[in-house]
């Protein structure tokens, strides 16, 4: 075997341990988001609803569904569910601006690659919406309107 055979070898194998070390660091921290931080963090709405809404500043579509969150929000301000959005921009000067300019009355966070990645966030919008346990009931990228909010939102309220 020459020298870069050798090479080659050490290469690969060294890109497969990284992927595995990878693959695990994401999936035990997306583990514990969904089992740990939702009660640790957010212990007032542990028996709530949640909804997560990843967006960016210059997303045309985040900036239609977001004026739909907030009326969202609003309508359920006092039935026990917690709607947060997480700007997934790169640069973190917008955000704070875009979010006062739409008026988004609920917690907005800044999230990096490692959020995104452990809420299996692959485009934007992308909402994710998790039961009164915090288990993730749905993930799924593309915009939600009021009324589709709403019948989510109903959906697992109404459930025991």
């Amino acid at each position: 075997m020459n020298h870069d055979q050798k090479n080659l070898r050490r290469v690969v194998l060294s890109s497969l341990v990284g992927a595995v070390i990878e693959w695990y660091d994401f999936f035990l921290y997306g583990v514990v988001a969904g089992l740990v931080f939702n009660k640790l963090f957010f212990p007032e709405f542990s028996e709530g609803v949640g909804t997560i809404l990843a967006f960016a500043t210059w997303c045309p579509p985040c900036r239609v569904e977001i004026p739909e969150l907030i009326k969202t929000s609003k309508a359920y301000a006092d039935k026990g569910v917690l709607i947060i959005s997480l700007a997934v921009d790169e640069d973190a000067a917008p955000v704070a601006p875009f979010v006062k300019k739409m008026g988004m009355d609920y917690p907005v966070y800044l999230a990096g690659r490692d959020i995104t990645r452990a809420y299996q966030v692959s485009s934007i919008p992308h909402n994710a919406f998790y039961a009164k346990d915090g288990t993730l009931v749905l993930s799924e990228p593309g915009m939600a309107d009021e009324s589709m909010l709403k019948m989510v939102i109903d959906k697992l309220l109404s459930q025991k």
